[in-house]
């Protein structure tokens, strides 16, 4: 359960919740992967799932001692966030076909179901439907004729998902026309023009004529969706996902563009004007200043990036006033804190600390904290270790906060080119207390993931100088068959 771990499938970019046991078998690959990426640039990180790519300077001014990781059972978590995450997308679907829907008895039924399933698909719930299901709902209103705008705009993005592109584009055309005849929602209809702007090359159009045609249309009506009035609690983050997403990937040419229609409209929710300006600002730094050491920078480059980096503050700050609360904001005034050595009203601790206070599981701010304490950036072993032990000892194992100590010993050495760190005193029994942390989960929640588990640990095992234990590992998975969903053997 990760920051990432509710991300939503969005029509501005398939994104599927990740498995929370995958994640957890992959969160030592990724932090390396991270870490690798700062040596392959100098001082260059590009944090998973987080709102910016954070170069590193070579002090990394960070404090680490800290007040203790909020763990208990009041701690919020990302599975917090699936009721405001399902009810935000009800909103455009449900709720907005009630509302603006062409209704017939023949198909009414059917089609709240199917778009309330596409609403926890699209939020990524646990008990969010697969392709399958969703596949024969769609046929079934085929089947009965059903001609509402916002039907055939979902079952078009759906042939979309499944590449069925010339389906795709006739149905999204005939909802786009429906959902402004009948006065839908402007979410709907963003979705619908960017889901034809990824259609143009698919279908045989030139890209940059399609794109140049729906642009505009989808930049205004995403930004007429950040109204203020359109959110509950904690749902401005779905939509910074949003934003994000088009920032980064379908707007990047038109961030300005974008950013001003926010500002042109009066009741931009506060809290969103200020993260996207915020990036905006972020990118054009780093696009100044560049990723190579400080002494190939031009004396003019590097202002640009500090006057960029110092409003780039001001936005965050700005947005941290507005929801505290939300963790994205603290994670982009770490970045300030730790990257272009501004006073951002704390240090990355303080920021990192007040990030898992606001969500406990946010897992990109865990993985920037880590990499600020590699010896390169300022920081010791014996701090990154401490680090790891103190995720470790959280207990947490229904999230992958604990472990961030295998990450961590991994990320050591993999930096160093020295795997002898796994045979340090202290270490290999904090990697067995990790890995029985984590059957014990996957024993009880996800049994069919077993198997993976154990080849990890036999595999660290080995590596860490243990080859009983790694035998015993292996030995475990020939006896069940190597099959998932096998009882754990009792340790």
């Amino acid at each position: 359960m990760t920051g990432g771990r509710l991300a939503p499938r969005l029509s501005v970019g398939v994104i599927p919740m990740s498995d929370r046991v995958v994640i957890s078998l992959a969160v030592v690959a990724c932090v390396v992967l991270v870490a690798g990426a700062y040596l392959v640039v100098g001082r260059h990180l590009g944090a998973l799932g987080s709102h910016l790519s954070l170069p590193i300077p070579g002090s990394a001014r960070h404090a680490f001692g800290g007040k203790a990781i909020p763990c208990g059972p009041k701690a919020f978590l990302a599975t917090d966030l699936q009721a405001p995450y399902a009810d935000f997308f009800r909103k455009w679907t449900v709720v907005a076909y009630r509302e603006h829907g062409k209704h017939d008895p023949k198909w009414d039924a059917a089609a709240e179901k199917f778009l309330e399933a596409f609403a926890l698909r699209t939020a990524g719930t646990e008990n969010a439907p697969d392709v399958k299901p969703m596949i024969v709902m769609a046929d079934d209103l085929t089947a009965r004729h059903c001609d509402d705008p916002l039907i055939l705009d979902r079952i078009g993005k759906l042939k979309l998902d499944l590449r069925q592109y010339a389906d795709a584009d006739r149905l999204v055309r005939a909802g786009i026309e429906g959902l402004k005849a009948r006065n839908f929602p402007p979410m709907c209809l963003a979705n619908a023009y960017q889901e034809m702007a990824t259609l143009g090359g698919e279908v045989g159009a030139d890209v940059k004529t399609t794109s140049f045609k729906w642009r505009p249309l989808a930049i205004n009506a995403f930004a007429e969706a950040g109204d203020k009035g359109n959110f509950g609690p904690y749902q401005q983050r779905i939509m910074w996902v949003v934003y994000l997403d088009l920032l980064n990937n379908w707007f990047p040419t038109a961030k300005d563009d974008f950013v001003k229609a926010l500002e042109d409209r009066p009741n931009t929710d506060t809290w969103l004007l200020n993260m996207a300006r915020g990036k905006v600002h972020h990118d054009y730094a780093w696009s100044r200043r560049g990723t190579d050491w400080a002494y190939t920078v031009s004396e003019a480059d590097m202002r640009a990036f500090e006057e960029a980096s110092d409003q780039e503050r001001q936005c965050f700050e700005a947005a941290y006033k507005a929801h505290p609360e939300y963790p994205e904001t603290c994670f982009g005034l770490l970045a300030v804190a730790n990257c272009a050595r501004l006073d951002a009203g704390g240090s990355v601790r303080d920021w990192f600390d007040r990030g898992v206070a606001a969500q406990f599981d946010y897992l990109p701010i865990y993985q920037v904290m880590a990499t600020a304490l590699l010896p390169r950036w300022g920081g010791s072993h014996e701090e990154m270790l401490a680090f790891g032990e103190e995720c470790l000892n959280t207990g947490r194992f229904d999230t992958d906060v604990p472990t961030m100590y295998g990450a961590m010993v991994q990320m050591m050495a993999n930096v160093d080119h020295d795997e002898t760190i796994y045979r340090y005193p202290g270490v290999w029994p904090n990697l067995q207390r990790m890995f029985n942390g984590m059957l014990d989960y996957v024993v009880k929640n996800r049994p069919e993931r077993e198997t993976d588990l154990r080849t990890r640990w036999a595999q660290i095992a080995t590596t860490a100088g243990h080859p009983q234990e790694a035998q015993r590992q292996w030995d475990l998975i020939r006896s069940s068959g190597g099959g998932a969903g096998k009882p754990a053997t009792p340790r």
